[in-house]
């Protein structure tokens, strides 16, 4: 089974492998009672935005114009040869660095585009029904706003959360989505680590490269016509209650999510396959994806996770002694 940590946890759950209170709630009979689903583990980010005083980045603009497109295609040059997230930097936290030293726990990943809530709304798949209010009013206002502005964003992401999350089923009809429960910032730890991430970014705009390239170095902010950033409702915008404020209203997950099937030892209570992607319990049956590992990488999950593929191949061919 290779269907991702949301999906692996959906179908076994729908076969009768799972835990038992949640199997008996939809009135699946139960094959193997095992943790299924539970222990989900996701990159969570927040972002802050920096207004450029000149044609030094990308602004959206450009991005939404037809001839960017057609240069692209025609001269594979432009703004388009790029991911988008143009460099990346790995930091720790005060915590972090005692904890376990020279072992990051902060990935800050670099959009280069003005700071538009409607690019990263339309960018991260976001429902506009679950946005806040505030954020609703700030996607009327900034659109057209700043889509002339040159900046880009940086998003501290937390590598190693402490909150866990879990799976659970809708019904026991197949078609109907999971329901995901990610539990972002639910640890106070997590919390305190963006916060102090947030700060380093924003403490970027005081180095001397980057002071002569921003606008608005002597606010708080250095993005001040990004609506959100002015719209928290706190009246000193450096207080700790306005980061904790921006830090969850800015907040977005990085779409990394594992450890829903985690692979382990039959003695561990927590895991759901063994070292060879066994399904404790059940013969004839792996999970081959992001769902067995045990805890998030320091960084992104694609590579990880091709790895657990090629390899999971391989050890299917091993068992039946295939070349």
């Amino acid at each position: 089974m290779s269907a991702g940590a949301i999906g692996s946890a959906k179908l076994m759950m729908l076969s009768g492998i799972g835990p038992k209170q949640e199997l008996n709630k939809h009135k699946i009979p139960i094959l193997a009672e095992l943790p299924v689903g539970q222990g989900l583990q996701d990159h969570f980010g927040t972002r802050v935005d920096f207004q450029l005083n000149g044609p030094h980045g990308t602004n959206v603009k450009t991005v939404e114009s037809p001839l960017t497109s057609m240069k692209y295609l025609a001269l594979k040059k432009g703004p388009f040869v790029t991911s988008g997230i143009d460099t990346q930097a790995f930091i720790a936290t005060k915590a972090q660095a005692k904890r376990q030293p020279g072992v990051p726990d902060i990935q800050l990943l670099t959009f280069g585009v003005a700071g538009n809530i409607r690019i990263e709304t339309d960018m991260f798949n976001y429902r506009e029904d679950m946005l806040t209010d505030s954020i609703k009013r700030s996607l009327e206002k900034s659109d057209e706003d700043i889509k002339d502005e040159n900046g880009f964003a940086i998003v501290p992401v937390l590598l190693h959360p402490k909150s866990k999350g879990n799976v659970t089923l809708h019904s026991s009809n197949p078609l109907h989505n999971p329901i995901i429960h990610p539990n972002y910032l639910d640890h106070p730890d997590d919390e305190a680590a963006l916060i102090e991430a947030r700060r380093f970014a924003l403490s970027l705009k005081d180095a001397p490269s980057f002071k002569k390239l921003l606008l608005h170095t002597d606010t708080p902010y250095p993005s001040e016509r990004n609506p959100v950033e002015t719209m928290c409702p706190f009246e000193k915008k450096d207080s700790t209650d306005c980061e904790r404020w921006l830090t969850r209203n800015l907040g977005m997950n990085i779409y990394h999510p594992v450890a829903t099937c985690r692979m382990g030892r039959v003695s561990d209570p927590t895991t759901v396959v063994d070292t060879r992607l066994r399904v404790h319990g059940i013969s004839g049956l792996r999970v081959i994806d992001a769902s067995i590992m045990r805890n998030l990488p320091s960084g992104n999950t694609n590579a990880p996770t091709i790895m657990i593929g090629e390899k999971g191949a391989d050890m299917i061919k091993e068992d039946w002694k295939l070349k």
